[in-house]
C-alpha cells in the first residue's frame, strides 16, 4: 500500500498498519476533516488486496533473511526480547519461526485471507480534533460495508506463563556475538498479583526498586569491578507480573563470574534496603514520578525488541 498512500502522505495524512494476536490494527493521523474518508479508503484497499505468488516468494525470502539477521543484533537488546518471549504464553522463538517458514505455501496464504475476510469483528476509537458525530458517521459507514460478516469475538488475552516460586531457572541461547550476556531477573510469583489492582501496586514497588538499585548496580559492577561495558537495572514488569532485570554484557568475563557477582550484589543490597529510611523512600518516589511517562514507555518498547540473544537469561 506504500505507493498508493504516498500522495495522501504528502497532503498530511499518515497511517500505521501492523498485525498482532487479535488480528491487525490500522491507525491514521493527520487533518481531521479528511480522516473518515482516508480511513474508509485504507480499509477498502485492505479488502481489495490480492496477493501474487511472485510477491509471496519475495516476502518469504526477505523474512528468512530477517530471521537470520536477528542473531547479529545487539546482544543486550536480544536478551530482553528473548526473555519476553520466554515468559509469554503462546509466543514463538526465532528458531520456531524459522522452522515454520519453509512449509508455508501461497495456497496457505490465500486460504487464510479468504477465511479472515469472511468473518471478523471491528473495534475502533477516535481521539484528537474529531467530533462524536464524525466518529459515529465513520462507524456507521464501516458497519454498512460489512453487513453479514461482522461477528463479535472475544479478544485473545496475552498472558504470562506461570512461574514456579522460589526456584532458579536458567535458559541458554546463542547469537553471533562473542560477548557474554546475563539478564538476571527477579520475578514476583505471588498469586496476589493475578488481580489487576494488586499487580499495579506491586509493579509500582518494583519500579521504585529499580530506581533504588540502578545507580549502585552500575557503580559497583561497571565502574568499580569493570565487569562489563553494558551494565544496568531495568523495570521489566509486563502485564500483571512485576519483574526487575539486572543486565551485564561483558567481552571477557565468563557466565559463572557474572552471575556470582550479581548475586553478591543482591545480598548486600538486601541489607541496604532493609535499612532504607522514610526520607530516602519519599525522595525515590518523587524522582520516579518526575520521570516522563513517554520516556519510560519508549525505553521499555526499545528493550523488548529483537528475537535471539548472545548467551544466557538467568532467573
Amino acid at each position: 500500500m506504500s505507493e498508493l498512500t504516498y500522495s495522501p502522505y504528502i497532503a498530511g495524512l499518515g497511517y500505521q498498519f501492523y498485525p498482532h494476536a487479535n488480528g491487525m490494527t490500522l491507525r491514521t493521523s493527520g487533518y481531521s476533516d479528511k480522516q473518515n474518508t482516508y480511513t474508509t479508503w485504507l480499509i477498502d484497499q485492505v479488502f481489495l488486496f490480492r496477493p501474487s505468488a511472485e510477491r509471496f516468494a519475495q516476502i518469504k525470502t526477505q523474512l528468512a533473511k530477517d530471521f537470520a539477521n536477528q542473531k547479529s543484533r545487539q546482544a543486550y537488546s536480544n536478551a530482553y526480547s528473548t526473555f519476553s518471549t520466554l515468559i509469554t504464553k503462546d509466543s514463538f522463538t526465532i528458531e520456531q519461526l524459522e522452522n515454520a517458514l519453509p512449509h508455508l505455501s501461497f495456497e496457505d496464504l490465500q486460504q487464510y485471507i479468504k477465511e479472515a475476510r469472511a468473518s471478523f469483528d471491528l473495534v475502533g476509537y477516535s481521539t484528537g480534533n474529531v467530533t462524536k458525530e464524525q466518529t459515529q458517521a465513520l462507524a456507521h459507514s464501516l458497519h454498512q460495508r460489512f453487513v453479514g460478516r461482522l461477528v463479535p469475538k472475544k479478544p485473545i488475552e496475552i498472558q504470562t506463563k506461570p512461574i514456579p516460586a522460589n526456584q532458579k531457572m536458567h535458559y541458554p541461547f546463542t547469537s553471533t556475538s562473542s560477548d557474554n550476556v546475563v539478564l538476571y531477573t527477579l520475578i514476583d510469583t505471588s498469586p496476589e498479583t493475578s488481580t489487576s489492582n494488586k499487580a499495579i501496586t506491586e509493579k509500582a514497588y518494583f519500579a521504585m526498586l529499580r530506581k533504588l538499585v540502578n545507580s549502585r548496580f552500575y557503580q559497583e559492577l561497571r565502574t568499580q569491578k569493570q565487569l562489563g561495558y553494558i551494565v544496568g537495572a531495568q523495570d521489566l514488569s509486563i502485564r500483571n507480573t512485576p519483574i526487575l532485570g539486572l543486565l551485564v554484557q561483558s567481552p571477557n568475563q565468563d557466565m559463572a563470574t557474572i552471575i556470582s557477582t550479581i548475586e553478591d550484589f543482591l545480598k548486600e543490597e538486601e541489607k541496604r534496603l532493609l535499612a532504607l529510611t522514610k526520607e530516602e523512600f519519599d525522595t525515590t518516589k518523587i524522582a520516579l514520578l518526575d520521570e516522563p511517562q513517554y520516556d519510560r514507555q519508549k525505553s521499555k518498547r526499545q528493550r523488548l525488541r529483537g528475537m535471539a540473544s548472545d548467551s544466557q537469561t538467568h532467573s
